[in-house]
């Protein structure tokens, strides 16, 4: 049982990882020191895109229900703090269930 959260765990944190380096690249891109027309550029931001989008899309519209008027995007910190809730319930129902 914790072999099988330890795995679970781990792939949260990897997923964490991709979504902070999506961010980093489209800041960098926004703020054009990367250029969207460069091959390798264009596929981190695609893959980048893929891996992450069907996490955040949820939360995107919800954050767009609840502030309409809000700027700055929100999604990816609500998504880690979810992902990190998530492991670190399953990790605690583990070890009561231990117990």
């Amino acid at each position: 049982m914790f072999a099988l959260i330890n795995l679970i765990a781990q792939a949260v944190s990897i997923y964490i990882f991709f979504l902070v380096m999506y961010i980093v690249i489209t800041w960098l891109i926004h703020f054009n020191v990367l250029n969207r027309s460069n091959g390798l550029v264009r596929m981190l931001d695609d893959i980048g895109k893929s891996v992450t989008e069907p996490g955040l899309r949820p939360l995107r519209r919800l954050q767009q229900r609840m502030f309409p008027t809000m700027a700055i995007d929100l999604s990816p910190i609500a998504l880690i703090l979810l992902l990190e809730f998530a492991v670190n319930l399953m990790k605690e129902l583990a070890i009561n269930a231990a117990a």
